[in-house]
């Protein structure tokens, strides 16, 4: 097999360019948006529907659909609800409410840097980041990382993308948005469920290894493991 130069990199987001309190961010952000819908559906309720459609959007395999439509379709009736009702009032809950969760969010001041070294020593880059929410709290958590968003020439949301990870389907449609082959990508990740299965249809892979994250406790091989500091000085010796 003839060996491919990689020319893309995806980056994951949560702790991986940024450190994320997961547990406490995600206990608050359902508390925010369950009250938002407080008066047609009970708070505990809420937070068991959401997650159910969260699941559904990870599960569902329907490329005709977006993901925000695999949600949409499967959440508002669950809880008796119009969307044409209440779309815009998940817009105001990302505007106005999702911003106060960035105390839970520790900005890693190397992250910038290695994007920054990725893009002028010449790669394409993607943020990689689970599209299960929308563009709206994806731009919020860049910005708490100190990230430019333009850095990136493709940032998966749940607006454009129709797969979720650990989705093979999902590291795919990225290959198919960037017209670029498996063989030309690094995936760069601490997950090694999500970001590691990426190998599976053909990519490289590199796990962070300040938090790293493995649900079943699997047995893992990723091509590079280290920190982002290893990781810059690979991209800036042009060793991937």
């Amino acid at each position: 097999m003839i060996a491919v130069d990689v020319r893309v990199l995806l980056f994951d987001l949560d702790d991986t360019l940024i450190e994320v309190e997961m547990e406490p961010f995600l206990r608050e952000y359902f508390g925010m948006l369950a009250a938002r819908f407080a008066r047609v559906c009970d708070p505990a309720v809420f937070a068991r529907r959401l997650l159910e459609s969260t699941e559904a959007m990870v599960v569902s395999l329907d490329g005709t659909k977006t993901n925000r439509d695999v949600f949409v379709e499967d959440f508002f009736p669950k809880i008796g609800a119009n969307p044409s009702d209440w779309l815009s009032e998940i817009d105001e809950f990302y505007r106005s409410d999702f911003p106060k969760l960035r105390k839970f969010c520790t900005p890693d001041p190397l992250a910038p840097v290695v994007v920054q070294s990725a893009v002028r020593e010449g790669y394409r880059t993607v943020l990689a980041t689970n599209p299960v929410y929308p563009r709206a709290a994806v731009l919020h958590r860049l910005a708490w990382g100190g990230l430019d968003p333009g850095l990136f020439e493709l940032i998966t949301s749940y607006e454009t993308m129709h797969y979720c990870k650990p989705r093979p389907e999902y590291y795919r449609e990225i290959c198919s948005v960037m017209s670029c082959s498996p063989g030309e990508c690094l995936m760069v990740g601490n997950d090694v469920d999500e970001d590691l299965v990426a190998a599976d249809v053909g990519m490289k892979t590199f796990l962070v290894n300040r938090k790293v994250r493995n649900r079943g406790s699997r047995r893992y091989t990723a091509h590079y493991e280290g920190s982002l500091e290893d990781l810059l000085a690979k991209i800036e010796r042009r060793e991937l």
